[in-house]
């Protein structure tokens, strides 16, 4: 608890600085810091996760396998991948996703070294919107 404090000093140094608020607005203010610590860090680390590397030579393919949950309207997304080490051979059709309720994507290596997969758990209906969850994957892509 000792870091989210830590975080959350320059913030009140800062607001110290400003003119003297009243006290409805110190309280306010207290209960919002108070709200966003004990509501948004819990959310924060819960929506990104990471996952062991995976280990692949260059040509081979490989899956990466995701928890669906068709009936809530979300999908995951690729959101960023390496292109010059990497290439998306497919990923699963709608009835397999909704049967299984798993989402597999299948990756061709095509270069040597580490990459990053993100992907984001989004509403297609709403594509402003931040995904509801992440996961990112590690490979190692060797010769």
């Amino acid at each position: 608890m000792r870091n989210v404090f830590h975080v959350f000093l320059p913030l009140l140094r800062i607001l110290s600085y400003m003119e003297a608020p009243s006290t409805k607005n110190k309280i306010s203010l207290a209960i919002l810091v108070v709200a966003l610590i004990l509501i948004g860090i819990p959310m924060i680390r819960r929506s990104v996760r990471s996952t062991p590397a995976t280990r692949v030579n260059v040509g081979k393919t490989f899956e990466v396998t995701l928890d669906a949950q068709p009936e809530t309207g979300y999908q995951w997304d690729l959101l960023a991948s390496d292109a010059k080490r990497v290439e998306l051979v497919g990923h699963s059709d709608p009835a397999a996703i909704v049967a299984s309720r798993r989402e597999v994507w299948t990756f061709r290596a095509k270069a040597e070294g580490t990459i990053s997969l993100f992907f984001g758990f989004v509403n297609p209906d709403y594509p402003n919107m931040v995904a509801y969850k992440t996961r990112a994957f590690i490979v190692i892509i060797s010769p």
